[in-house]
C-alpha cells in the first residue's frame, strides 16, 4: 500500500470515544512570588516563621526581612490587642498609606507587617531642605488622598496624625503610617484629622506662604472642618508638580545619613 494513502486511511479513523485526552498542565505561579501574596492573617504562625527579625528600631518596633526571595524589606510592629479588636484588620492597599501586608494573632499578642519606607516627615523638617509653596501642596495633596480613602472606604478615623506619622519613600511618595492602630481603634473622629492637618500645613509652610490668598483661603476652610474631599477639589493643590516633587528631599536627607571622613 502506498505510504501517502495510509496516511490518509489513518487520519480517517475517528478517534475512540474512551480515549484519554490530555489536559494542559496547570498554571503554577511565577518564581518571584513571595509569602506576601498568599494570605492576610495568620493564625497558625509566628511572624519569625517567614521574616527574620534583624534591628529593634524601638521598643516593639523592627527592621525585619523575609527569608523567602526576594528577602524584602519589611517594618514589622509587635504589640498586643483584645481579640475581638483584631477582627477589624485587613489589607490596607493605597498609594498613599503605608501598605499594611500582613497580620500574625495568637491569643491577645498581634504582629503587623508593613511595607519599608525610608524617612519621617519629621526626619525631612529636622534639616528643612530646598522648599517651596510645590513642595507644601504636594504634602497636602497626598495627606488629603489618604484621609478621603480612609474616612470614605475604610470608615474610620487615623487618630493620630502627625509629622512623625507621615513617611515618605525612596520616589518621594507621602504615605500615612500606622493604620493597623487605627483599624483597631475603629474611631470615627473624622474632624479630629482635619484638625491635626491644618497643624500640619503650619508646620510645614514657609512664613510667606502663609500669606498668600489661596493657602490662606485653603486653611480657612481646612480649620472650618471641610472633608477631604472637598478640600482635594482646592485650587491651592494645583501648585503641586506630583509626588516626586519631594523625591529630592529624601536623597538629600539621606545624603545627611552618610558618613563622611
Amino acid at each position: 500500500m502506498d505510504v501517502s494513502n495510509k496516511r490518509k486511511e489513518d487520519s480517517d479513523v475517528s478517534p475512540s470515544p474512551n480515549k484519554i485526552k490530555k489536559r494542559p498542565p496547570p498554571i503554577r505561579p511565577c518564581t518571584t512570588a513571595s509569602l506576601d501574596d498568599v494570605a492576610f492573617k495568620w493564625t497558625a504562625a509566628d511572624v519569625q516563621d517567614h521574616y527574620r527579625l534583624e534591628t529593634v528600631l524601638h521598643p516593639g518596633h523592627h527592621l525585619g526581612f523575609l527569608k523567602k526571595y526576594p528577602h524584602s524589606a519589611v517594618f514589622v510592629q509587635c504589640t498586643s490587642a483584645p481579640p475581638e479588636q483584631m477582627l477589624n484588620l485587613k489589607p490596607v492597599i493605597h498609594r498613599n498609606v503605608v501598605q499594611l501586608w500582613r497580620v500574625y494573632t495568637k491569643g491577645d499578642s498581634l504582629s503587623m507587617v508593613y511595607e519599608m519606607t525610608i524617612a519621617s516627615l519629621n526626619d525631612i523638617l529636622s534639616f528643612r531642605p530646598h522648599w517651596t509653596i510645590a513642595e507644601t501642596a504636594a504634602i497636602c495633596h497626598s495627606v488629603l488622598s489618604a484621609l478621603k480613602y480612609i474616612h470614605g472606604s475604610l470608615g474610620i478615623s487615623h487618630g493620630d496624625l502627625g509629622v512623625r506619622s507621615l513617611r515618605l519613600d525612596s520616589d518621594g511618595l507621602v504615605k500615612i503610617a500606622n493604620i493597623g492602630e487605627s483599624l483597631l481603634r475603629g474611631n470615627h473622629d473624622y474632624d479630629k484629622d482635619i484638625r491635626d492637618f491644618g497643624v500640619i500645613v503650619k508646620r510645614i509652610a514657609e512664613p510667606n506662604e502663609l500669606k498668600l490668598p489661596t493657602l490662606a483661603d485653603f486653611l480657612y476652610r481646612v480649620e472650618r472642618g471641610e472633608s477631604a474631599s472637598d478640600l482635594l477639589q482646592h485650587e491651592f493643590l494645583r501648585n503641586s508638580n506630583g509626588p516626586e516633587q519631594l523625591a529630592h528631599c529624601v536623597i538629600t536627607w539621606l545624603a545627611t545619613r552618610i558618613f563622611v571622613p
